[in-house]
């Protein structure tokens, strides 16, 4: 809403994750003990953003950490700029289209809309670098990991992964 995006742009995609780690993938064990957990993926905020690099003149990264579009206008292409595939294509428009985290709301000191509006309370936001913040302490306390660190990105979106997985990767190849 905060965006104004339209019916079927998902700046934030909800994946399963089940029996082999891997997304979109069945549930482990028998019923009624099944075991899976959802994966929400969304721009990654990148210290190191591939999508800056492909696409210096639209991508512009602020000292605070939020990767932004600065210019909406180009080709379908362009979304390949980005691993994670959160570059997205609004074809009736024909305009790209990413999670800039609010940076309206944060520019006036209010959390990101879907880490307010989280029913669950599962989305966190704050200052990784300030370890006496919130969030540094979950990230801490919890071992909280990045999403496929081997494409040496940098995110600064971190995950939690759930009781008794903790010890394995998020995902173990790029979607």
């Amino acid at each position: 809403m905060e965006n104004s995006t339209k019916i079927g742009i998902r700046l934030a995609e909800v994946y399963t994750v089940g029996a082999n780690w891997n997304i979109n993938d069945v549930p482990a064990g028998k019923f009624p003990n099944l075991k899976m957990y959802y994966l929400p993926l969304m721009c990654n905020h990148c210290d190191d953003p591939p999508c800056k690099k492909n696409l210096p003149a639209k991508i512009t990264k602020r000292d605070d950490g939020v990767v932004y579009l600065n210019n909406n206008k180009g080709k379908k292409e362009d979304t390949s700029a980005c691993p994670y595939n959160r570059i997205l294509w609004d074809e009736k428009s024909k305009t790209l289209i990413k999670c800039d985290l609010c940076m309206s709301r944060i520019n006036e000191g209010k959390q990101p809309l879907c880490v307010e509006s989280c029913p669950s309370k599962a989305r966190h936001f704050g200052d990784l670098k300030d370890t006496n913040s919130e969030v540094s302490k979950l990230v801490k306390e919890h071992s909280a990991k990045p999403l496929f660190p081997q494409l040496n990105t940098k995110p600064s979106v971190l995950y939690i992964m759930p009781r008794g997985s903790e010890n394995k990767a998020v995902g173990d190849s790029p979607i």
